[in-house]
């Protein structure tokens, strides 16, 4: 039976320069804009099927139908994007992509800023995925969101 070698008999000295190795490969992939590593990135609080180019987001799901907030992210299957659904003060709904158009990283509702901030390097947006300040220069990816009854329904294109 094949048994991974201990560390019993690892002196400080060892171990320290396991860390110092670790370390160098860290900073030589945080000097990579495409590092994955090292990008931020949100978990879904739901992830659903994209049929055909559009998004059903049944209106049960939705966290302000629920009392849970004003905001949640939904993760596409097979996908690698997520959108940022947010419901703003108007009642209007909105969707956009979760990838800051700064350097990638996912961006989050700030519920205590009232906007989307990304926290990899400070960009802001508003509602609606407009710059409020940078690094990022563009605006966040916005998708069409039609309301029905009983589900939402979004082109994702």
């Amino acid at each position: 039976m094949d048994q991974a070698p201990s560390d019993a008999g690892a002196t400080r000295r060892d171990l320290l320069a396991r860390l110092a190795l670790g370390g160098a490969a860290a900073a030589a992939c945080a000097g990579l804009s495409g590092c994955a590593l090292f990008m931020s990135s949100v978990e879904p609080d739901i992830t659903l099927i994209v049929d055909g180019g559009t998004l059903i987001v049944p209106r049960s799901i939705l966290f302000w139908e629920r009392g849970l907030g004003n905001a949640m992210v939904v993760g596409l299957s097979g996908r690698k994007d997520k959108l940022l659904l947010l419901k703003t003060p108007e009642g209007e709904i909105v969707a956009l992509s979760t990838t800051c158009t700064h350097r990638g990283c996912d961006v989050r509702w700030s519920s205590d800023a009232g906007h989307i901030v990304c926290p990899c390097h400070g960009s802001e947006y508003d509602l609606h995925g407009g710059n409020l300040k940078g690094p990022a220069t563009r605006p966040l990816q916005h998708y069409q969101v039609t309301e029905r009854p009983e589900a939402l329904s979004i082109k994702l294109g």
